[in-house]
């Protein structure tokens, strides 16, 4: 990937989304109303393979959403979040056509038009949609593990309660930075006897480590998650934290006992845990600071799955919305992968009801088989036997064609160029194929 290439994305998506946003923000605070809708994607929630700079730029909208959630709730304008799984001109030439149908944009409209109208109050929601299927997202953090705030906080110590800090039999679901207490954490990690180091001790002689810093930037988790599926095959590990921790500069401000309860070396033992060859765990996101320690991951409603054969309308969705919005009543799930998403959304494409009583009558009567219902779980845990797609330079230049790409992209529309290669959305054409094969 070229430093275009991922400019490009981030232009178009990010940029773009900045640009049109800051042009609208002013005219809805004076009319003290607006209704915002970022589009992110699967790819940007979950990562996905070949398509870094569009997961980074996808989930980096659900970060810039919410803070516009928070700063334009006291001037009723609220912002939400959409990722869709719709059919496009460029998906008609790879999908058989009862894919496309169920795939239609009118599946996914209904709830935009719903998150924009006067009369809702849903602001700073994650939202997947697609194929008749709406669901709900949240982020939940395990109760996670505090350490005694001395120098035997330590990689290894921390080593010691990994299985503690992501262990989620006890989650929590804050919705504000301001809903940790660290002062509270610091004063318990200073409560507690030293920590244990069993031997060997993790160490990192004769070893370089590289490590991305970053404090809760939504668009490195989504940039993370694709480099940790990248990473996979080589043994390349990559994990997210979003610490809590002082600067030079926070040090003027702050009392005392903040500037001691925010020291960098309550954050470092995780971070070189995390980097050393032992740890086995990539992909994750970490809360950390303070002595204390715990793991993120992304949990989803069991949502509503609305019949294909009825048109979706924002009324439909507005009837629903208990259910789509309820994390409390069993069906919630936790995937991890774009396909684990994708599975319950194709698993509705099958879902189908009687326009009324007398044409479910009348297909009884007539002896006509009726929907089979759709075991959802059975779906979500289905596993599919591993495919080979075979393609040809001509396959590769007329996909970058197709996006858009002349005759002056020579490295993608040229096959003797020194620098022909692939887009990376170009894998994005084999896994819906081997998905719906």
């Amino acid at each position: 990937m070229t430093d275009d290439d991922w400019d490009l994305v981030h232009r178009v998506h990010v940029r773009g989304s900045y640009k049109v946003t800051k042009a609208a923000w002013p005219h809805m605070q004076k009319q003290k109303y607006g209704r915002i809708i970022m589009t992110a994607s699967a790819a940007g929630i979950y990562g996905n393979f070949g398509q870094a700079n569009y997961s980074a730029a996808k989930l980096a909208l659900h970060g810039f959403g919410m803070s516009l959630a928070r700063e334009g709730a006291k001037n009723n304008i609220h912002t939400n979040v959409i990722a869709p799984i719709a059919a496009s001109r460029m998906t008609a030439t790879v999908m058989p056509p009862e894919v496309l149908e169920a795939l239609k944009p009118e599946f996914v409209a209904p709830l935009v038009g719903y998150l924009t109208h006067e009369s809702t109050t849903e602001n700073g929601g994650l939202f997947e949609v697609g194929a008749g299927f709406v669901a709900k997202l949240r982020r939940e953090r395990s109760h996670g593990a505090v350490f005694k705030a001395d120098a035997s906080f330590t990689p290894t110590s921390v080593g010691a309660k990994f299985p503690e800090i992501i262990d989620f039999s006890q989650p929590q679901y804050p919705s504000s930075i301001m809903e940790t207490d660290w002062m509270a954490l610091l004063e318990r990690a200073k409560a507690l006897p030293s920590n244990p180091n069993p031997e060997p001790q993790l160490r990192f002689d004769g070893k370089v480590v590289l490590t991305n810093y970053s404090a809760a930037k939504a668009g490195i988790v989504g940039l993370s998650s694709t480099l940790a599926l990248e990473g996979k095959k080589n043994n390349i590990l990559v994990n997210t934290i979003a610490p809590n921790a002082g600067t030079r500069m926070t040090a003027t401000v702050l009392p005392p006992e903040m500037v001691e309860a925010l020291k960098p070396e309550y954050v470092a033992p995780l971070v070189a845990f995390l980097a050393h060859e032992s740890n086995s765990c990539s992909g994750g996101i970490f809360e950390c600071g303070s002595g204390w320690a715990a793991a993120v991951r992304w949990q989803r409603s069991g949502g509503f799955g609305f019949p294909h054969n009825k048109p979706l309308t924002p009324e439909a969705i507005a009837a629903q919305w208990s259910a789509i919005t309820n994390f409390d009543d069993g069906r919630a799930t936790y995937p991890t992968s774009a396909a684990e998403s994708f599975q319950t959304l194709y698993a509705n494409i099958q879902n189908t009801e009687a326009a009324d009583a007398k044409a479910a009558a009348a297909a009884k009567k007539g002896g006509k088989k009726q929907a089979v219902p759709i075991d959802v779980e059975k779906a979500i845990k289905a596993t599919f036997p591993s495919s080979q797609f075979a393609y040809t330079e001509r396959d590769v230049i007329l996909y970058a064609l197709g996006v858009g790409a002349t005759r002056k992209d020579l490295p993608w529309v040229y096959e003797n160029s020194e620098q022909f290669h692939a887009l990376p959305s170009f894998g994005i054409i084999t896994d819906n194929r081997r998905r719906i094969d």
